[in-house]
């Protein structure tokens, strides 16, 4: 259907991917198994290696710090709102998708 050019190039790859509904995880493993196709020696190994850790080995635990130490739910920031840590006020810039400030501009108020 395309040429082996356009259909390689990364925009493209990209919008097949978002068309079909690929998730990322699926699309890297896709681009893992062709990278694997093409390589030969130390790269095509290592290829080989990383895809078979991917999809045979058991997902790692999360770390310590994102599991929850109690029961009670995070506190969650909104921008703009003026916070208190170590003696200085500032105020919230950016929050991540957990509502914790990622962002702190310095307040004199």
């Amino acid at each position: 259907m395309f040429t082996r050019k356009l259909e390689t190039a990364p925009r493209i790859v990209a919008a097949l991917n978002v068309f079909y509904g690929r998730s990322e995880r699926d699309a890297f493993l896709s681009e893992l198994e062709r990278t694997i196709q093409r390589e030969r020696g130390p790269a095509k190994v290592s290829a080989m290696q990383l895809l078979a850790r991917l999809k045979f080995t058991d997902r790692v635990e999360p770390s310590e710090e994102a599991k929850p130490n109690s029961s009670a739910p995070a506190r969650r920031y909104a921008v703009n709102e003026l916070v208190q840590q170590n003696g200085h006020t500032g105020r919230v810039v950016a929050v991540d998708l957990e509502g914790r400030p990622t962002q702190i501009e310095k307040s004199d108020e």
